[in-house]
């Protein structure tokens, strides 16, 4: 089985990309630059490199797999992702176009350009990975939630037109709960470029995003990037794998709150658990 997994130059895409490699599958694992590519060695991995911010990029890393496989995609793992961190008022045009370009326009070109493989050989998975953040929103994180509230459009949208066509292609999204990866911190670092933080009226929870970004091991029911690894292989040898996978105790919790609470309940309660006045 050949399996095309997007953002493996660390967290949950290496994890996957390692483990599964390890299990005998060929994995073709995208990074960044070539010194990330240096860094990925197993005999089943192929490293390829990937800028989903490049409509050229996207398209070389396309054919460079179908070259390896021989045009043979059985699985596409949407991984790559960025955060951008900040309150509305402060992400100005610039982060809103960095974050929607990466998540959801480059994963949209990128899933159409491996569809057609899929279409020719009558088979084939496409896996979103996306956040606890497409069921409900937290402050300060608001374009980050937008696009993977985008996401998950994307993703039903497809499941449906492959429905509509009596395509054997299988859609599946899969809403991660808190996972022990450098996202909180490379978000911070990332908005630092869009942000000043310093002259912000929310400066004080900033710093205390910060702080908690760095401090994962007090953050409740997170999850080790190795984890997601089982349910991936679950969903290879289903079958028929189910449309939403919500990963850990915190995607399935707020889904539920979210359709039994008011909604100033909701929001209440979404300040206390972040520990927001």
């Amino acid at each position: 089985m050949n399996i095309l997994i997007t953002g493996c130059s660390s967290g949950i895409g290496l994890q996957m990309a390692l483990s599964l490699a390890a299990r005998g599958y060929t994995v073709l694992a995208t990074v960044l630059n070539e010194d990330e590519k240096k860094q990925i060695i197993h005999p089943n991995i192929h490293p390829l490199i990937l800028n989903l911010l490049n409509k050229q990029s996207i398209a070389a890393c396309v054919e460079e797999a179908k070259r390896i496989t021989e045009g043979q995609i059985d699985l596409l793992i949407n991984n790559a992702g960025i955060a951008i961190a900040g309150a509305i008022e402060d992400v100005g045009y610039d982060a809103l176009i960095h974050q929607f370009q990466v998540n959801d326009i480059g994963l949209c070109e990128i899933t159409r350009l491996i569809l057609p493989l899929m279409h020719q050989a009558g088979s084939g998975k496409i896996v979103n990975i996306s956040s606890m953040l497409s069921i409900c929103v937290f402050p300060y994180r608001g374009v980050y939630g937008a696009s993977k509230y985008a996401l998950r459009a994307i993703n039903d949208a497809l499941r449906l037109e492959m429905k509509a066509i009596n395509s054997p292609i299988r859609i599946v999204l899969i809403e991660a709960g808190p996972m022990q990866t450098q996202i909180r911190e490379n978000a911070i670092e990332l908005s630092k470029n869009y942000l000043d933080f310093a002259s912000s009226k929310y400066q004080k929870d900033y710093e205390r995003l910060l702080v908690s970004g760095k401090n994962q091991q007090s953050m409740p029911f997170i999850k080790p990037p190795e984890a997601i690894v089982a349910l991936i292989e679950k969903i290879i040898r289903s079958k028929n794998p189910r449309a939403v996978y919500r990963f850990g105790f915190m995607p399935k919790f707020l889904n539920f709150l979210k359709y039994i609470l008011p909604t100033h309940l909701f929001d209440r309660f979404i300040l206390y658990i972040l520990k927001i006045e």
